[in-house]
């Protein structure tokens, strides 16, 4: 008879979706007799002949963590995207600067008698 250990490990290996082939494989490396392998795969307690095993869903520990990480996502991306919207709407290019200046106003005066004047006063 087979140890209830190999059994054990036969049904945690198909759980993670190992096939019979390659656990047959492991089993005959670790030098079981080949009743004892038909027995780990075949036998009445092997969940080969029991009811299917439904796919065990992730922990909840796991998906609250999925869950934050993708929040945590999301709000760099949206920072990210304002950062570069807030920019590109406030960035005054030199183009729309140099259309809006007017040179009439910094042009020079011919006349500088006012501040001749006020020169010799103060000195």
């Amino acid at each position: 008879m087979v140890k209830q250990q190999i059994i054990d490990w036969v049904k945690l290996e198909r759980g993670k979706g190992i096939s019979d082939d390659k656990l047959r494989a492991a089993l005959v490396k670790q030098k079981y007799s080949e009743q004892e392998i038909k027995e780990a795969l075949g036998g009445p307690l092997a969940p080969a002949q029991a009811a299917p095993v439904a796919a065990t869903p992730a922990s909840t520990g796991s998906k609250k963590k999925l869950i934050i990480g993708i929040a945590i996502g999301v709000v760099v991306l949206l920072v990210v995207i304002g950062g570069i919207y807030y920019y590109a709407n406030t960035v005054v290019e030199f183009d729309d600067f140099a259309d809006d200046f007017d040179e009439s106003e910094y042009e020079e005066d011919e006349d500088f008698s006012d501040f001749e004047e006020d020169d010799a006063a103060f000195g």
